[in-house]
């Protein structure tokens, strides 16, 4: 994507910065091991530059909230982020995604994420047990721009069970954050 934003239109001051770029890219893996496995896998590449000014939003609420202790930074740098996603089903009754990114906002910031996520489905085979959804979430920032270079580490575990029998429905949750 190419962005054209010209902060003073009605002069040529700054006119060496109006031209932005960015771009999104995708690899998807799918394959089907047996009639009750499969697979389905993905990597990417994103860049932004400095000067790209978007028309619309393009990150999710997720990714800025994640970058939000960068706010300042995000605008002033290029941007570079890879990451992957890794899942393992099977059949309708489970599936495991663990997924991952790299960020880097040039001299100023890294931050990184990885993330599991275990999901059992409550079926008609095994009714008596009910639905589990896991999450473990691990994230840390670094600024690199000061000399203090501060760092955030924030690790989540977050744990949901629903059961459902006839009419009953139950659910129940569990998440704890240790901030370092």
């Amino acid at each position: 994507m190419v962005s054209y934003f010209d902060k003073n239109s009605f002069s040529s001051l700054d006119d060496d910065d109006d031209y932005g770029f960015a771009t999104n890219n995708m690899l998807r893996f799918k394959s089907k091991i047996s009639d009750l496995w499969r697979t389905n896998s993905w990597i990417f590449y994103r860049f932004r530059n400095k000067y790209f000014h978007q028309a619309a939003r393009i990150e999710s609420s997720e990714e800025e909230y994640e970058s939000s202790g960068f706010e300042d930074a995000i605008d002033t740098t290029n941007v570079t982020r890879v990451g992957g996603n890794f899942g393992l089903d099977w059949k309708n009754y489970f599936d495991n995604r663990t997924s991952f990114y790299l960020e880097n906002l040039q001299s100023i910031a890294k931050q990184n994420k990885i993330s599991n996520n275990f999901s059992y489905n409550q079926n008609e085979k095994f009714q008596y047990i009910p639905s589990i959804n896991y999450n473990y979430t691990k994230l840390e920032k670094k600024s690199i721009s000061d000399s203090n270079s501060n760092q955030i580490k924030l690790i989540i575990h977050d744990l949901k069970t629903s059961y459902d029998f006839g009419n009953i429905q139950l659910e129940t949750g569990y998440i704890t954050k240790f901030l370092k």
